[in-house]
C-alpha cells in the first residue's frame, strides 16, 4: 500500500507542475479507487469492535492485515 501512496504522491505533485496526461488520469483515478475501497473495509472493521480485549486484538489483526 506504501507503493499506491507514494505513487499518488508523485503524480498529485507533477499535476500541480503540469497537466497529467490521460494514462496518469487514470492511474490516478484507480489508485483513489483502492484507497476507497479500503476505507470501506476499515469501517466495516471498526464497526464491529467489540468490548473484549481478546476480541479487540484479534480484529487490529485483521485491520493490519487489510492495509498491508
Amino acid at each position: 500500500m506504501r507503493n499506491l501512496e507514494q505513487r499518488f504522491e508523485g503524480l498529485r505533485r507533477s499535476a500541480a507542475c503540469a497537466q497529467l496526461n490521460r494514462d496518469q488520469i487514470s492511474e490516478m483515478i484507480a489508485i483513489t479507487a483502492n484507497l476507497i475501497e479500503e476505507r470501506k473495509r476499515i469501517r466495516v472493521v471498526l464497526a464491529r469492535l467489540p468490548e473484549s480485549f481478546g476480541e479487540v486484538r484479534q480484529l487490529l489483526n485483521e485491520l493490519n492485515r487489510t492495509v498491508r
